[in-house]
């Protein structure tokens, strides 16, 4: 048809008269009738015919026209890709535009969710379009760069793909929410086999690295939330080319209410492998963790990890001694009651069953908190008198009970090679023992202090011989017949024991499974003979059984004939960690004073015993000097002098003893108390102000003496991860007797700067006349002993604390050396070693003391360079071992000596 033509036309009338009339033409249409017939054309039909006239153009941009074209909820997609920044006057803008104008927007691809989703309208239909990046899907194993990378491409719309390299394993899903039209709609996978590039301008793709795809086809799935589902099968052998590979189709009928679509498509290589090749690629794996992982990755994993008895066959090479397992019964009241035996479903159940216990088991033994293990005492070989020195003393960690000492001692014999034995009930039937530590007991009330320990040591594991008694029952009843009485299953070597009072440990070779709940600890020898009566005894002080432990979770019985094992499952619930004591309780304050403590009772017990009144005052004050005495030449004031009784504060030892160990505190002449807790003092030349003036001072000098010596140094970064501590008491070699100047205790400290940080390269120097005042403390650990030895002396963390901040404070606690040229008492380290794990440079922090958060700035992705290991030959080892020989420098030697 031609556009805008017109013309005259000319008729003949009857009478052979010709007139001149215009015809109508296109123009001549009204607006509202070519709007009428425009609304039954498609878009583009549409838009062809607005280009004839003016009045085609001008009915085609009649918003009831492309409302009609518009998705039933255009507004809701509107508001979902031009509203993301939450704009009030967004409503606004929606209703100026022409409805020709707004379709014509969403016929452009139109990004949202963070530029992971595109959506668009069709321009001929009107349909609606949605395509999902890969980032936004769950790909398994898309962060291990092993097998998954994302490239860049001009071929997505994205402009990037993932790319597999290689895997075992494909799982591709995906969730998308959204509010659609009505209709029908399909669900596409867009796939390509190779990697594309470009050599001299052309595409190419290499498929030498394509195989397996062939084998078995890929499975695609499609659910939606109302119900719907969908699955295909495909094989994927197009390669070079990007295929839509159909999944299935959904109907969606109310337009008003979300439907959420979940995606999946994947390959499973078991299918491709016979099952006894994937049991032996399982089997592989050597924690369970990671078995348990791989039973999560799909319904057909899982079933072939409990069918196979996997998790046992792991439970069983990492403890052997769970061989003896026959049967597994479930008592918890989750379980059902079980098919019919011999029935399929019968040995479902049953390999779920195993497969639920011994998960459970390797579980608590791998991943458990470590605690003490002990639950009850059970007999002693011997005890010299009962109950005051029973077994029962050696689960005290305290080394005093009241006003005695705590400890268990056997018979004495005059043969020192008879040995003893302690043997004790654990917290569980099923116990993983890692170590056993034994403090023998020093005798404070026998002149010289003799320690009565063992030559040596050894272990013995195993269970009750006869029946158990019932639950509650005593297990005193086996005192007489302990040989007798158990069946051991594990016997340690012999580990020598140190004639030392303190905790030793004896860590066995490797862990060891106690089944039956039963530990007996061996003591080997005899070493100290008591003057009394001439005869050797072996006293013990404190037994600590470390392991893991499921609780009361498991129980199990063992037949006497068969020698199985059969496990009774109560419960899947992991039990609860031990309780740690506080620092600040009466436990550990008496740890620490229980050599004054017990000398003071001895002596309060020769008091009392007095029945005359001037053997009483006799008595009382040679107590009060002895008492004075015992003070006066104690070390260290914190640990010791917290015990407030009146010959402390009366006679001022604090103040002496602080005086002592700083000398310029001699010029203190007044001590005056301007806390709010102060109470007003008594009158002026009372007894009552006299006791108060003393007790102020002893609070005064009792806090000085508590000041410890601090080391602060600066990480390598602001971020670390510190697994343990390494530090060198130093050893005066040039003091005769060689003295080791060492602390008694160790604390430590991380954190950070609390003002802003100096600029890059300026030392942190100018902090050191107020380090208390510029860091902020975020971790304190708890306090470990310190040895006085001559050693690197490890203290490892109960567990690795990351330090933010970069700042790590050594408290040093207590002293033990006094020097003898000036009677003073000094800490001197010769080496400080802070290990763990650093970011270096890439990350660093910034803390905002105000508000408290942590901005983190990360400057760099690249792994920090190892760190340089000198060589044993080069000049750093030859100053480390001449470093304490530092003859340089003026030195004052005196006078020199004719001899």
């Amino acid at each position: 048809m031609g556009a805008n033509m017109s013309g005259d036309l000319s008729y003949e009338n009857g009478d052979g008269s010709s007139s001149s009339l215009s015809r109508p033409r296109l123009g001549d249409i009204p607006e509202s009738c070519v709007a009428s017939i425009l609304m039954n054309l498609d878009p583009l039909e549409i838009c062809k015919l607005a280009r004839l006239n003016r009045a085609f153009r001008g009915a085609s941009s009649a918003d009831f026209i492309w409302e009609s074209k518009l998705p039933s909820n255009y507004r809701f997609i509107a508001d979902q890709l031009f509203n993301d920044d939450g704009n009030d006057d967004y409503t606004t803008k929606i209703i100026n535009l022409t409805k020709k104008d707004l379709y014509g927007r969403l016929c452009s691809p139109n990004l949202f969710d963070g530029g992971k989703k595109e959506i668009w309208l069709d321009k001929s239909s009107g349909g609606l379009c949605v395509s999902i990046s890969s980032k936004s899907l769950s790909i398994t194993g898309i962060v291990d760069r092993r097998y998954w990378s994302h490239i860049s491409t001009e071929e997505s719309r994205f402009h990037t793909v993932a790319y597999l390299q290689q895997i075992w394993w494909l799982e591709v899903d995906g969730e998308f929410e959204f509010q659609f039209p009505t209709g029908t709609y399909s669900l596409f996978f867009r796939l390509q086999l190779g990697k594309p590039s470009k050599r001299l301008g052309r595409r190419v793709c290499n498929s030498d690295h394509i195989h397996g795809w062939d084998i078995k086809p890929v499975r695609f799935q499609l659910t939606t939330s109302d119900g719907q589902k969908g699955v295909s099968h495909c094989f994927l052998d197009n390669p070079g080319n990007w295929v839509q590979y159909h999944v299935a189709d959904f109907v969606v009928e109310n337009p008003d209410i979300s439907t959420k679509i979940k995606m999946e498509n994947g390959i499973d290589f078991l299918l491709v492998l016979n099952p006894d090749m994937s049991s032996k690629i399982f089997m592989c794996l050597e924690d369970l963790s990671d078995l348990v992982r791989v039973s999560a990755v799909s319904r057909s994993w899982r079933r072939h990890v409990i069918a196979n008895g996997l998790c046992k066959q792991l439970c069983l090479r990492l403890f052997p001694q769970l061989y003896k397992v026959d049967n597994v019964i479930e008592l918890t009241s989750s379980t059902k009651n079980p098919a019919e035996v011999g029935s399929s479903n019968f040995m479902e159940r049953e390999s779920l069953k195993e497969h639920r216990a011994y998960t459970f088991l390797a579980r608590g033994f791998t991943s458990f908190a470590v605690k003490q293990l002990i639950a009850d005492p059970i007999a002693a070989s011997s005890t010299d008198n009962f109950p005051e020195e029973s077994i029962d003393h050696t689960l005290n960690p305290s080394e005093t009970a009241g006003r005695r000492a705590s400890y268990w001692s056997s018979k004495g014999q005059s043969n020192p090679a008879v040995p003893e034995t302690l043997t004790y009930k654990l917290d569980s039937d099923l116990c993983l023992i890692n170590e056993i530590n034994i403090q023998p007991f020093q005798a404070f009330f026998q002149w010289g202090l003799p320690i009565y320990s063992a030559k040596a040591v050894r272990f013995r594991m195993g269970h009750v011989k006869r029946p158990k008694p019932p639950a509650g029952h005593p297990l005193d009843v086996l005192q007489d017949s302990v040989h007798d009485s158990f069946v051991w299953t594990y016997t340690s070597e012999e580990f020598p024991m140190a004639q030392e009072n303190r905790l030793q440990n004896f860590k066995l070779p490797e862990p060891v499974l106690c089944i039956g709940g039963i530990m007996q600890v061996e003591l080997l020898g005899r070493v100290q003979r008591q003057e009394m009566d001439s005869l050797f005894y072996i006293c013990v002080t404190y037994v600590e059984i470390v392991g893991r432990s499921i609780g009361p979770a498991f129980s199990g019985d063992i037949d006497e004939h068969s020698k199985s094992l059969t496990l009774k499952v109560l419960s899947y619930n992991e039990p609860s960690p031990p309780e740690i004591p506080s620092t600040n309780s009466s436990f550990y304050g008496r740890r620490h004073v229980r050599d004054l403590r017990q000398i003071v009772n001895i002596c309060e017990e020769m008091y009392i015993s007095q029945t005359m009144t001037g053997e009483r005052k006799m008595m009382n004050q040679m107590m009060r000097s002895l008492f004075s005495r015992l003070l006066a030449v104690l070390s260290v004031s914190r640990d010791n002098i917290f015990y407030h009784s009146v010959p402390v504060i009366a006679n001022g030892l604090c103040k002496q003893l602080c005086l002592r160990l700083f000398p310029q505190l001699s010029k203190v002449d007044n001590v005056i108390e301007l806390i709010s807790s102060t109470k007003n003092s008594a009158e002026v030349g009372s007894s009552n102000f006299m006791e108060r003036e003393s007790l102020k001072e002893h609070r005064a000098y009792t806090f000085l003496a508590r000041v410890p010596e601090t080391l602060t140094y600066k990480l390598d970064g602001d971020v670390c991860l510190i697994n343990e501590i390494n530090i060198q008491p130093f050893q005066a070699f040039f003091h005769p007797g060689r003295p080791i100047y060492s602390a008694k205790a160790v604390r430590f400290r991380m954190g950070h700067v609390k003002r802003p940080k100096p600029p890059a390269g300026h030392p942190l120097d100018v902090l050191q006349d107020s380090v208390h005042d510029s860091f902020v403390w975020t971790y304190t650990s708890e306090e470990f002993a310190m040895a006085q030895e001559n050693r690197l002396q490890n203290f490892k963390l109960p567990e690795p604390v990351l330090c933010i901040g970069g700042i790590m404070q050594v408290v040093l606690l207590g002293r033990v050396q006094r020097q003898e040229m000036d009677s003073l008492f000094y800490i001197c380290v010769a080496h400080v070693q802070i290990v763990g794990q650093s970011l270096g440079p890439a990350v660093s922090v910034d803390i905002d003391e105000h508000s408290k958060p942590l901005t983190l700035k990360v400057l760099s992705y690249n792994q920090p360079s190892p760190p340089e290991i000198p060589s044993m030959n080069s000049s750093f080892n030859g100053w480390r071992h001449v470093g304490d020989y530092d003859w340089g420098g003026d030195y004052d030697w005196g006078e020199e000596d004719d001899e």
